[in-house]
This record gives C-alpha cells, structure tokens and sequence, in this order.
C-alpha cells in the first residue's frame, strides 16, 4: 500500500475535492501503485467509481476534521503499509494536519486558497492558476509547494483523449453542454433552464448533467420537461468527457469542471455557485477560456439568455477560447504530482502527432534496426504513412513514457490482432538505456493495455540475441511460449495475459 486518500463529498460541500482525488489515484493506479480511500460521507455514485479502480474504501466514523478522525486516518496509514496521505477538503485544519504529522505520515494537502496555514503538510497543492506561494507566508521551511495548472490534475477520460482535442468552431453552435457541479446546492440550474425559455431556440440541443449529490433533481428534471423536449437530463455522468467532445459550448461552474472544459477545448460561459470558486472564474477569463459571469445567484434569466445567444452566434470568439484552453494544460499534472512525492520515475501519455519525429529517430537508432526482424533505415515518408495509419486505427494504441523533467524516454505499442492476440512492441531512447526503464515501461504499458484489451492475450517476438529485452519481458511477467524463425532470424516467441 503506498497512498492513502482522506476526503469527503455531500450535498452541502459538493464532490469536487472527491473527484480531483479520484483523477490523481488514477494516475496512481496507472503508475501501478496501491491506494486506499478513507471517508466519513460519500455518495453511493462516487462509491462506485472509487471502487472500479480497485480501491479499498474506508469508512471514518469520527467528527470529519477532528484529531480523532486524523488517529483514525494515521492507523489506517500504519495498518496498511502506507507512507504517504493525500488531504482534500476544508474541514482539514492546521491541527489536523499536524497530528498525521506526529503520527509518522508523509502529508500532501491539497489546497485552494491557503485556508488552512500554517501548512505543516510535507507537499502542498494548489493546481490553480492563481496559485502563489504568497498564500503559504507560515508554511514550514520542509514544506514543497506544487502550484499551478502545471500540476492540474485530470481524470484518465480526459488524459486519453489528449489526441482528440482540436475543434472547429460551428458557424453556430448548436449544442449546449450545461454542467453545475455534483449539488448545486442554491438550484443555479432553475436560472439556467429559464434562460432557455427565454431563448426559445428549436435548433438548439441541451444536455443537462445533474450531479451526483445534487438535491434538486426533481425539480430541474420536471422544469426541463416543461421548457422544451430538447433538453436531455443526465443523472450521474460516468463519461463527462464524451459529453464535452459532443458540445458546441458550454454554461459551468467554476469549479473542477471549468478546467476539464478548457482541457477539452470547449467553450463556455462560467458562473460562481460557491464562496470557493469567485478566483476561479476571474482566472478562467483572465487565461481566455471562458466568459466569467460572476455570481449565479446574482444572475437574472434574460441576461444570461443573451450571453448563450452571443456566445452561440460569435464562432470567432469560440475558436479563440477553445485554442487559448487547448495551449494552457497537457494533462500530465497528475503524473508530475506523484513524481514530485518520489513515488514514481515514468509515467505514460497516448502518442499525439506532435511524438512523431521522436519516433522516427528512436526507430531509427541503430540499436533498434539491429534487433528489428526488418533492419533496414526507416525513411521519413515511410515512417509518416505508417505513422499516421496507427494513429487512426483504433486496435492500435502507442504510449510514450515521460521521465521526472517531461522528457520521452522510450515508448511502448500495443495492437489487436485478427483473434484474442495483442502484439507488443517497445523500445528506449539511446541516452535513457540502462536505467531500468524497459521493465518498468512494460508494467505501466500492460496495465493500460489491460483496460484497453481485457481478456486478451499479450505476445512479443524478441530475437535471441537481445537478451536485456528477453530479462525485461521476463521481469513483467512473460512467459517463453516457444522459438522459431522468424525473417530470418531465430527469435522467442513470449506471452503473458493482460
């Protein structure tokens, strides 16, 4: 057990500091490290999600932020081997904090606006864009400050849609995406929907998400229903991301989502439904990703039916917002937080077009073209159309490891073939050879392609005489399934089930 997860979700405090933990134990679970989640109150739809990733859950019976609740969460630690605590939420005090401290736990606190200083955390994170450390002037001297959208952190749905990104903008847009958080708990979403009454736009196609803890879905339900049959009320969203990739623009808060929009390239209208969320919105206008419309509360229904229609009408403002999000994140702050804790030195990304040349020189590498079944020099415009057919086959996935510093130090490919067979395929960049990254690539690589392909059956045809790929191979669990010629060359043939 590596990481324990302390954080809370209701109606009243929302699911936002859940759901960013959820995409940073993810990004744990993608780096093949254990996790266990501690809660006193979580809804039973984010119960399920934690437990899809194969979390322990933990239930904290103790007053949420008191110290009874941290020798609670400092046993849980011992108990399981942990070193490590991830802290989300207000109810966390500097109290708090410093009895995980006495009590033997490595602490990162994830933080919005240095509420709880001074900060004895060992890491704190703030992933907002006005993060600065002038809201940690009494944190200790040992205290790391990770801030910024460098450090944003992003659910798997979104990282693996890193290749999808671009957008045209519609002369029109034609669906509107709205998105109030998981409670909404002063009901923005009645303003909203009368906003499209007062629109009264045929053409226009609405998809609602109700959050999981939100307390008004009958009412936004039965009101939808009164307005226009072309509103779609979504309880519970497990995908929001295929959501985002089917919207026009967009009308969210300015919370966790906000940045998931941007990360998308979606455009949006942005409204404050919490205290903790008035910088956001002022940050997210600032970076040209949204239209900041302050306090929802504050917001009549006419005025913000004319913002949709503007922003509906102005394809040029939203393919300049939709740009301005795509350049701002690249959606590996999740990994650059759990290689700032030491835990783990790759991590994986999809290939995107921009990975192409890398390629092409690491493929290129006389080492690889010694090892290959064809060692022939690969050219440019070969490599460009084979390149582009794997991007575009959806049977073939290719992963690029990134070091600490960001740097591609190798890559590994996997592809469906006719039957239950996937072939693998991996190689590491000259300058990043002998540092154990074969093996560790191929752990984090199988355990994507396990999502990817469950059920399947992993193979790899390795030539004899490369024997530290054979030691890697071995090392991640492949077995010999048997020796032949291949090309030419005598090779082993080994398998391993994903």
């Amino acid at each position: 057990m590596t990481i324990v997860f302390r954080t809370d979700g209701n109606t009243s405090i929302g699911t936002g500091h859940v759901m960013r933990c959820l995409a940073l134990a993810q990004a744990c679970r993608d780096s093949d490290l254990d996790l266990a989640l501690a809660s006193a109150e979580l809804p039973s739809a984010l119960v399920g999600r934690w437990s899809e990733e194969g979390v322990l859950q933990h239930r904290i019976a103790e007053t949420p932020g008191s110290l009874e609740d941290a020798n609670c969460t400092a046993r849980l630690l011992h108990e399981t081997g942990a070193r490590w605590v991830v802290v989300d939420g207000y109810q966390f005090s500097p109290k708090y904090l410093r009895r995980l401290k006495e009590l033997g736990c490595a602490v990162l606190s994830i933080d919005d606006c240095g509420y709880a200083g001074p900060y004895c955390a060992d890491v704190v994170l703030n992933q907002n864009a006005y993060a600065d450390k002038s809201f940690y002037p009494e944190s200790e001297a040992s205290t790391r400050l990770l801030l910024g959208l460098r450090y944003l952190l992003l659910r798997r749905e979104f990282r693996e849609r890193a290749g999808h990104r671009e957008r045209a903008a519609a002369p029109r847009a034609a669906k509107l995406l709205v998105t109030l958080g998981g409670s909404d708990p002063d009901n923005a979403a009645r303003t909203v929907l009368e906003s499209l009454r007062f629109l009264n736009d045929a053409s226009l196609e609405v998809r609602f998400i109700l959050g999981a803890s939100n307390p008004h879905a009958g009412v936004v339900s039965g009101l939808a229903a009164s307005i226009s049959r072309s509103i779609e009320i979504v309880r519970d969203a497990t995908r929001l991301s295929d959501s985002m990739e089917w919207a026009d623009f967009a009308v969210s808060a300015s919370g966790t989502t906000a940045w998931e929009l941007a990360y998308m390239g979606v455009p949006f209208l942005a409204l404050t439904i919490a205290n903790n969320q008035r910088f956001l919105g002022d940050s997210l206008a600032r970076h040209g990703v949204a239209v900041n419309l302050g306090w929802a509360k504050d917001l009549d229904a006419k005025t913000l039916a004319l913002h949709i229609r503007r922003l509906a009408d102005d394809a040029e403002i939203r393919a300049r917002m939709s740009r301005a999000g795509r350049r701002l994140l690249d959606g590996r702050g999740a990994f650059r937080v759990i290689q700032a804790l030491g835990l783990v030195s790759l991590s994986l990304r999809p290939a995107c077009p921009e990975d192409s040349a890398v390629l092409w020189n690491w493929a290129n590498d006389p080492l690889v073209r010694r090892f290959s079944f064809q060692s022939d020099p690969i050219s440019w415009q070969h490599h460009e159309q084979w390149f582009a057919r794997k991007m575009g086959d959806p049977r073939c996935h290719i992963w690029i490891a990134d070091d600490a510093e960001g740097r591609p130090v190798g890559q590994v490919r996997f592809e469906r073939q006719d039957d239950d067979a996937v072939s693998i395929a991996i190689s590491i960049a000259a300058d990043s050879r002998g540092k154990g990254y074969a093996a560790q690539l191929l752990r984090l690589g199988l355990r994507r392609a396990a999502r990817v392909f469950p059920g399947c059956v992993a193979h790899a045809s390795i030539k004899v005489e490369n024997a530290a790929s054979v030691r890697a191979f071995e090392s991640a669990g492949f077995s010999l399934a048997g020796r032949g010629a291949i090309q030419g060359s005598d090779a082993l043939r080994l398998w391993r089930a994903l």
